[in-house]
């Protein structure tokens, strides 16, 4: 807990589900199977941190970008809730992802990011080509929101 509150980055390699009748029981899998002991970080927790604001916050697993928008108010899910703690950007997924796909590809990503000091946005976007190149369409399911 300890470190959470120091990073500036924060990436959560996990399972994650969306709940489109209720958004707020959207949830993030963090130890565990679901029903065995998990331990389970819902939507509705997050709102509760009391954090400094994260410079990134990295969801790395299945699903966690969706969300349920509404007209005239933000789309409600798992990326709500971080960006109500603070978070200035928030790089989540469209759809499920491969597990050792996804590894290969946040390696690239933080290549970018941290060695060649790019921000979140271009890591991401200089990171996508070279998966696709190799036929990884997994490189797709990534998104980037917030700031720049």
């Amino acid at each position: 807990a300890k470190s959470y509150q120091k990073a500036d980055i924060v990436h959560i390699a996990a399972h994650s589900s969306f709940n489109p009748a209720n958004p707020d029981e959207s949830s993030i899998t963090l130890q565990g199977t679901k029903g065995s002991g998990a331990q389970v970080m819902f939507a509705r927790d997050i709102y509760s941190l009391d954090e400094r604001p994260k410079s990134l916050i990295f969801l790395s697993s299945c699903s966690s970008g969706k969300s349920l928008n509404l007209p005239g108010d933000d789309p409600f899910g798992l990326g709500r809730a971080f960006f109500y703690t603070g978070a200035k950007r928030l790089i989540s997924t469209y759809w499920d992802v491969n597990d050792y796909k996804t590894y290969e590809f946040v390696k690239s990503f933080y290549k970018e990011l941290l060695k060649n000091g790019q921000a979140p946005s271009d890591a991401l976007q200089a990171a996508q080509p070279c998966h696709l190149r190799k036929g990884d369409l997994n490189a797709l399911a990534f998104k980037i929101e917030g700031l720049p």
